[in-house]
Parts: structure tokens; C-alpha cells; sequence
């Protein structure tokens, strides 16, 4: 598996940034002091990524702790992947809500994920689906589509999460979850002011982290 990895850091946590980048091997830094922001410093990963000439593009952030046997875990699990957009990260108390398609009333999310973790669990899936992307922590992407991903995502005004899920809509591509998550999140104060400006104030932590003696391309889809 052909895979370039690029690292999403603030300046305020430059080491456990370059120790990151060492772990899993990454190509690339795009680091920023605030200039930039928090899209725009995305933005520079995957511009450099969509340069590469590699089956997969992975950005990380600078709070993300990959899981022991990292490089290996990855490459099967994106070769075993049932879609072109892999969180490598699931977590708890955030995103709040969730809107399936065949309703018009949004419901509370972590529920309709833990049910989906006890289903993929029981039928030894390794994949979780959703038409949206609920986090940016660790973010892989087939590097034929990051153009069209760009083209979406450099005009928009919404966080990184929520502009890549809206490509992801518009072009009708899904987003699959690892099960268990390859990457935890270190559980710290932001760096930055969060668009919404509401507090950080619970656990966020992956639902399942850990790794597989196996993947295969089974998934269950959330909600």
C-alpha cells in the first residue's frame, strides 16, 4: 500500500508534534502559529499530499496518538476499506447530533454510534459508515480525489470536518470508520477558538482504539 502522511500542527505543541511525525513516518509538517488557522493549515496538508504519487493520502493532527504497529495496521486497513474516506478515529462527546437521511429529525449521535460499536463487535466488522465525517483528527483520503476535495474545501467557511463532509454529500462519497480507532486523542485544552466557541469541557477520547490480527471489508453504517 502506497501512502504519504502529512502532520496538521500548532507551534504551541511543536514536540509531541515531531515526535508524532517520527511514530508514524510522515512526509510532511504544515506547522502554524495561528496565521493560518486551523482550515487553511489543513488545507496546506492535503495540497501537498494531492502531489504525491500514492494510492492514499493521510493527514493527522497534532494530538492524535497512533496505536503500536501503526504503519502496518494502516495499510490494512485501507486496503481492506469498503470506502475512498477513512477516519482512523471515532470518538466520544462530540459531534452532539446526527441527521439520517430517512428522517427529518436530527437524533442524539454518540447513542447511534455506541449501538453501531456493539453491532460491529457482534458481527466482527471492521469498518463503522456514515455519510459524514465527525472528525479531522486523523484523516485518510484516496489521493485521486483530493483535487476534487480542494475545490470544495478551500472556499469554504466551515470547520475542516464539516467541509469535507459536505464534499463527501455533493459527490456522494461515504466515510468509514476503523474499528477499533488506529489513533486516540490526546484530551487537552484547544489551542484554538473552536467556531461554535462552546467548551471542551468532556472526555474526548476514542469509543474503541486498539488493533486488528485481521480486516475485512465488513461495516455497519450508523443510524
Amino acid at each position: 500500500m502506497n501512502t504519504a502522511i502529512a502532520v496538521c500542527a500548532h507551534t504551541k505543541r511543536a514536540d509531541q508534534a515531531h515526535q508524532l511525525m517520527e511514530t508514524v513516518g510522515a512526509q510532511y509538517m504544515a506547522m502554524d502559529n495561528g496565521s493560518y488557522g486551523c482550515n487553511a493549515n489543513h488545507v496546506r496538508c492535503w495540497q501537498y499530499l494531492a502531489k504525491q504519487p500514492t494510492e492514499w493520502s493521510l493527514v493527522l493532527e497534532d494530538d492524535a496518538i497512533a496505536e503500536d504497529h501503526f504503519t502496518e495496521q494502516l495499510h490494512q486497513a485501507l486496503a481492506a476499506t469498503p470506502a475512498p474516506v477513512v477516519s482512523l478515529y471515532l470518538g466520544t462527546s462530540r459531534p452532539l447530533w446526527y441527521q439520517p437521511m430517512r428522517t427529518r429529525t436530527a437524533q442524539p449521535l454518540q447513542p447511534l454510534i455506541g449501538q453501531a460499536i456493539t453491532t460491529a463487535e457482534q458481527q466482527d466488522a471492521s469498518f463503522i459508515t456514515s455519510r459524514l465525517l465527525f472528525h479531522a483528527v486523523a484523516v485518510a483520503i484516496r489521493t485521486d480525489l483530493i483535487g476534487s476535495m480542494l475545490e470544495h474545501t478551500v472556499a469554504s467557511r466551515r470547520p475542516i470536518d464539516f467541509a469535507i463532509s459536505d464534499w463527501c454529500e455533493q459527490h456522494g462519497h461515504i466515510a468509514a470508520y476503523t474499528m477499533p480507532s488506529l489513533v486516540d486523542h490526546r484530551d487537552e485544552q484547544p489551542v484554538t477558538q473552536h467556531p461554535d466557541r462552546q467548551p471542551r469541557n468532556k472526555p474526548r477520547k476514542a469509543w474503541r482504539h486498539g488493533t486488528r490480527d485481521t480486516w475485512n471489508s465488513k461495516s455497519i453504517a450508523i443510524g
